[in-house]
């Protein structure tokens, strides 16, 4: 996309986003995880098909928030038409997983990028989870917001693709809670 940069090395990294503050696609860093080949469907019910998961449903304005089994979710979303698109538009978004499914976490690295957090350095009563999987379909999204204390973010995708809007700080003020930015 215009405007945003790839990056393939630390150094572009630290020469083109730290110092700019643009938002960049950083590439290939992926390819080893395990994640990669072990995480579908299958394996998550079969190891926590019954953990209960946060999951949208918006069918409700604004959404609610609802739980149910994560074996239920994956049916759901497994049944889904082949264009993704469903009458019930359930939406699994912020699954703190390492709570509930700690192993996941040996599926990934946390990129070189990313590995300084200054919130780990907070007393433990003050630090929360910041790792999260989300599964979803077309027609559903995340609703526009700042990252929690406005830090930075990194995403990665296991399957399929998500489409990213951001809103320059100065424009910050004119965006309006709950908004929709990928309506004409």
């Amino acid at each position: 996309p215009r405007g945003i940069m790839v990056i393939t090395s630390n150094t572009t990294f630290k020469n083109n986003f730290l110092l700019t503050k643009t938002p960049v696609v950083i590439e290939r860093l992926a390819g080893d995880w395990p994640a990669l080949s072990k995480w579908n469907s299958g394996y998550f019910k079969k190891r926590w098909g019954t953990v209960p998961v946060p999951v949208r449903d918006y069918a409700a304005r604004p959404y609610a928030k609802i739980r149910m089994r994560l074996s239920e979710y994956l049916d759901y979303w497994e049944k889904l038409p082949e264009d993704g698109r469903a009458e019930q538009k359930l939406y699994l978004a912020d699954w703190n997983f390492p709570r509930d499914a700690a192993e996941l976490c040996r599926d990934f690295e946390t990129p070189a990028f990313f590995k300084k957090d200054w919130i780990n350095r907070l007393p433990s009563n003050l630090q929360f989870g910041r790792l999260w999987i989300f599964i979803g379909h077309p027609g559903v999204f995340t609703p526009v917001h700042a990252d929690t204390f406005q830090t930075s973010a990194w995403l990665t995708m296991i399957q399929g693709q998500k489409r990213i809007r951001f809103i320059a700080p100065h424009n910050g003020n004119a965006v309006v809670k709950g908004m929709d930015i990928f309506d004409d």
